[in-house]
């Protein structure tokens, strides 16, 4: 939740999210919200991909997650989906709105790799909603949908581009060489419209 003593705090709209191990399709390592009840669940759960194989299940990883730092607004942490990467998975409740992530992953191999990201956006809707879909703002691919009447918009940087997947997916690749680092930054708004949580973002 955001942490009232240093992030814009909005009582009557406190978006509160919960980081689990799902078991929902698909499982994964899951950040989660109701909206304060507004919806039956959202949820925002990442992919990762190298030579054409996927993996977001954690029974699937080369090493299992394990978490470095946990704070009332933010958690960190550590696995490899595969043997060739470290994925260091960050989240950080900015606002009462505004959830950022971002994943620092390093080429671990003696080999240059080419791995990918797939960030899901699941909305479980409830009544007066829109299940999340993929679309063009400002000349980039986002994801949104409608609860009651909020917009919630997930954006992930790199130049994503909308994955052709049984769920709504925002996907990235970048090419590593050994021993290299990137970073994938994203972030969540539910915010007054589609414009306004873009830009939030």
């Amino acid at each position: 939740a955001a942490d009232a003593r240093s992030a814009a705090f909005v009582p009557d709209n406190d978006q509160i999210w919960q980081f689990s191990l799902s078991e929902n399709d698909p499982k994964g390592l899951a950040i989660q919200t109701t909206y304060g009840l507004r919806v039956n669940n959202m949820r925002i759960l990442p992919a990762f991909e190298l030579d054409g194989e996927m993996r977001h299940d954690p029974d699937t990883f080369h090493s299992a997650p394990l978490v470095c730092i946990w704070m009332p607004s933010y958690i960190s942490l550590i696995w490899r989906a595969f043997a060739e990467f470290e994925v260091v998975a960050e989240y950080w409740v900015r606002s009462s709105r505004l959830l950022a992530g971002r994943f620092t992953i390093t080429n671990l191999s003696d080999e240059p790799i080419l791995p990918g990201l797939r960030l899901y956006g699941i909305l479980d809707p409830g009544e007066d909603s829109l299940p999340m879909s993929a679309s063009m703002e400002s000349g980039v691919q986002i994801l949104s949908g409608k609860v009651d009447n909020l917009h919630p918009v997930v954006f992930l940087e790199g130049g994503a581009r909308s994955e052709p997947a049984p769920y709504p997916a925002l996907g990235v690749k970048t090419l590593l060489s050994p021993g290299s680092k990137h970073m994938w930054k994203w972030a969540h708004c539910g915010g007054e419209s589609v414009q306004d949580g873009f830009e939030h973002c």
